[in-house]
């Protein structure tokens, strides 16, 4: 399979997790200019958590074979520590990551700007114990309603 065909498959299976555990998100959403002066997208934005009420960008890493997806782990990290208007997290699944490459993205978390950097089984008990935000529209409260 592609690189990019596998990307977007892999994206479609981590917006099942993400509905599966409650979380509302938006798809590549603008992010501010890169460190290469051009426009750039998280793969995600997460809409209804509490800790980030003005979003949670998040990163889509799917490496399922011997390849070269961490060895863009360095402009990943400066990407969303420099560029990006929201913090993120970087999501890394398909179980071919080169011995150390997990390791040195976790190292680079700052907790203000990279957040963290989970697995996929990770990230799903990370956004089942994830505080939410409700978000549905509302016309009256329920205290409003008479019987």
């Amino acid at each position: 399979m592609k690189a990019n065909k596998a990307g977007r498959v892999a994206e479609n299976i981590l917006a099942d997790v993400m509905r599966g555990v409650g979380l509302t998100f938006r798809r590549q959403v603008p992010m501010g200019i890169g460190i290469f002066q051009r426009p750039i997208k998280a793969d995600f934005v997460v809409t209804n958590l509490v800790e980030f009420p003005d979003g949670l960008a998040i990163e889509s890493k799917w490496q399922d074979s011997p390849g070269s997806v961490d060895e863009k782990f360095p402009y990943v990290v400066e990407t969303i520590q420099k560029c990006y208007r929201l913090p993120g997290i970087v999501i890394v699944f398909g179980g071919y990551c080169r011995l150390g490459a997990l390791e040195y993205l976790q190292a680079r978390c700052d907790g203000q700007r990279l957040i963290a950097v989970y697995r996929l089984e990770e990230f799903i008990s990370w956004g089942l114990r994830a505080e939410k935000r409700d978000l549905t529209p509302r016309l009256f409260s329920i205290d409003e309603v008479s019987l």
